[in-house]
């Protein structure tokens, strides 16, 4: 087998989940078969295959499927891995060149001999068809990432990257798994399609990181210009969230999306492709860039939130001082007439004139309804004379 012709292996990220659950019923109802892999592993994937341009799934359901009983029927990827007579024969298709698709929980899928236009249209057929809810947050339009890279075949070389190159060559040795060159071509993929879908979908969160950024970036601005806060308590909560969400998926999702998983620890030929996938996308350098903008939008968001805070605090002492000057003011009213007799000759009165300022704080007195912290003074002149009612 000669060296084959340059082919393009595609990365789609279309939203931050896929519920793979719901992925299987809808290729159930299509009739279209898969097989998940590594079984049960947190990275797992669904692979798809061969499938080739648009309408594949009707090809495979016209030219592969057990009508008595589809839901049972294996991929031929996984049958050529169990049937070593297979693994020279149908080596072609092992190494991808017939169309195959990946598909991760993480929201992307990844696919391998299919145009962008391709996998477009197995993302209609597939993942958007019908009532099933795979996408679990879909992005938008303009937030859709795809990553490319070529790949060429060449069972006599090497599997490595070279820049924008995949080179699949001699299968990997393996460690924990069973010695099927067909198996063990199928892990290179799928190690190479993981590493290729992490990239796309950090691709995503850098987007929306910097759409966040230029959303908050006439803070400063305007806090320099008008010396206050310029955004609603809500949307300060909003822009927190959002810091909060980034931060998540970028440093939490599958253990971060710059570690490499625990899968490729006992497969250290499977590692450094992922590595090297890594390596090449510069995964490591764009996380890192990636919290340190993060970290200024955190800056951000604390000094608004210390805004709001002090704005929070001013006012309810405003309040709390008018609420007292209300309450002292109607005190002194009522009191007024008694305060005047008592300080007259403090305050410089005479008699008739204190008599007459007495009496008209008296009448301004008389005419305030019951209000405030005391009660009037003739009520509270009878409540103390007579006790406290008992009731029976």
């Amino acid at each position: 087998m000669t060296r084959g012709p340059v082919l393009q292996c595609i990365a789609h990220t279309t939203a931050e989940k896929y519920d793979l659950s719901a992925l299987s019923k809808a290729l159930k109802s299509l009739g279209v078969r898969w097989d998940e892999v590594p079984e049960g592993d947190p990275d797992r994937a669904f692979v798809i295959g061969p499938w080739k341009g648009r309408g594949g799934a009707e090809r495979l359901i016209r030219g592969k499927v057990n009508k008595s009983n589809p839901a049972i029927q294996k991929s031929p990827v996984l049958e050529w891995a169990e049937n070593e007579a297979h693994d020279l024969r149908d080596m072609g298709f092992g190494y991808g060149e017939r169309g195959e698709i990946w598909v991760f929980n993480s929201g992307s899928f990844v696919t391998w001999g299919l145009t962008e236009e391709e996998g477009r249209a197995f993302l209609r057929e597939v993942i958007r068809s019908g009532g099933a809810d795979v996408e679990i947050a879909r992005v938008a339009p303009t937030e859709y990432e795809v990553e490319q890279v070529d790949f060429v075949v060449d069972p006599t070389a090497r599997t490595h990257i070279l820049g924008n190159l995949i080179l699949l060559g001699r299968p990997p040795r393996l460690s924990t798994f069973h010695p099927s060159p067909s198996l063990a071509s199928l892990l290179a993929r799928y190690t190479l399609s993981l590493s290729l879908s992490r990239s796309s979908s950090l691709s995503v969160l850098e987007d929306r990181l910097d759409s966040h950024i230029a959303s908050v970036s006439r803070l400063p601005r305007a806090l320099e210009k008008y010396g206050r806060q310029p955004m609603p308590r809500k949307e300060v909560i909003q822009k927190m969230g959002e810091v909060m969400t980034l931060r998540m998926a970028v440093n939490t999702s599958g253990g971060g999306l710059d570690d490499t998983p625990e899968f490729y620890w006992s497969e250290p030929e499977l590692e450094s492709y992922f590595d090297s996938v890594a390596s090449e996308f510069e995964i490591k350098e764009r996380v890192e860039s990636f919290n340190q903008k993060l970290d200024y939008a955190e800056d951000v968001q604390n000094t608004l939130r210390a805004l709001l805070t002090e704005s929070s605090a001013h006012r309810m002492e405003i309040i709390i001082i008018l609420l007292i000057s209300v309450e002292v003011i109607i005190v002194l009213i009522r009191e007024g007439p008694e305060l005047v007799h008592k300080f007259a000759e403090a305050l410089g009165l005479a008699p008739a004139e204190a008599e007459e300022l007495a009496d008209k704080l008296q009448d301004v007195a008389d005419r305030l309804p019951p209000m405030g912290i005391l009660p009037p003074k003739q009520d509270r002149n009878d409540h103390w004379a007579d006790g406290p009612k008992r009731q029976v």
